[in-house]
């Protein structure tokens, strides 16, 4: 049960093919990190369709994500006899003025109708989903939705789910990206991380075993983020952790680097991303 704000999923299930940074392949290597799992739907899947049709399909696509190695796709043929439900998380969130709700997602057609809707369930009317319009999708790709919750003040949400649903028959896939339920205020920005050292690099031609440590954050983080900065520019997903050390099993030179720069950033427990630390990884 999900009992305080904020809450953030990605539905990241620890591993994937590839691994995603705001909806951007970061890195191709296939990985498998069950401590950076995020919290998954508790009813996996609980759908239901709200007419004589059978109800979309839910599963994870690792095909696709916008943080991590996965999404959570709603798909298959979509009319007016099967609006489908998906309830996801069971909630106890108390709304006391300025929370919100954003969702991620994606259909893959843009300046159209999303067909998404995001409910919540309240305690004091636990048969009927309170259900608010996403609209229009801009992009093919993800899309930002939020809702500010202050209708619902004094009120418990005790569910949340999302329900797709078409005036036409077509073929539908919605992935959703994000979920996050936010506590009112402004975002609290983590520091960025102190004392970023290289303890040990152990070379082995244009690959290196390299050993990182920092100071470890007490509170306000949710994990760190490693890349590495890409000699063209752009960056690349080394690790993610919730930790004070990192070993990189495998760093590769790239177009005989002199050195290698790596980034460590510390991501809040709303999502929020600080300023990265830097520090260099000698070739020659």
């Amino acid at each position: 049960m999900i009992g305080a704000f904020p809450f953030v999923t990605r539905f990241n299930t620890g591993h994937g093919r590839s691994f995603f940074l705001e909806g951007k392949r970061a890195s191709e290597a296939e990985w498998n990190n069950a401590s950076i799992q995020d919290i998954l739907p508790t009813w996996q899947f609980w759908t239901r369709s709200g007419g004589s049709g059978e109800p979309l399909t839910v599963d994870y696509d690792y095909d696709q994500a916008y943080d991590g190695g996965c999404a959570l796709r709603v798909s298959g043929e979509l009319g007016p006899d099967n609006p489908t439900t998906v309830r996801l998380f069971k909630t106890r969130l108390r709304v006391t003025g300025g929370e919100r709700l954003s969702v991620t997602y994606a259909t893959g057609a843009a300046g159209e109708d999303s067909g998404l809707e995001v409910g919540v369930l309240l305690a004091d009317d636990p048969e009927r989903f309170v259900w608010l319009p996403v609209g229009v999708a801009a992009n093919r790709t993800w899309n930002h939705f939020t809702q500010h919750l202050d209708a619902f003040r004094g009120r418990t949400i005790a569910a949340v789910g999302v329900r797709v649903s078409a005036a036409r028959r077509r073929a539908y896939a919605l992935h959703l990206g994000e979920l996050a339920l936010l506590e009112g205020g402004r975002p609290r920005r983590p520091e960025r991380p102190r004392d970023f050292t290289v303890d040990a690099v152990h070379p082995d031609g244009d690959r290196a075993e390299v050993f990182l440590s920092w100071r470890f954050a007490g509170t306000g983080v949710w994990y760190y983020d490693i890349h590495r900065e890409l000699p063209r520019g752009g960056r690349q997903a080394v690790g993610r952790i919730l930790d004070e050390v990192y070993y990189v099993k495998t760093l590769t030179r790239l177009a005989e680097e002199s050195s290698t720069t790596l980034q460590l950033t510390a991501v809040g427990p709303d999502g929020t991303r600080g300023a990265p630390a830097r520090v260099r990884v000698r070739w020659t």
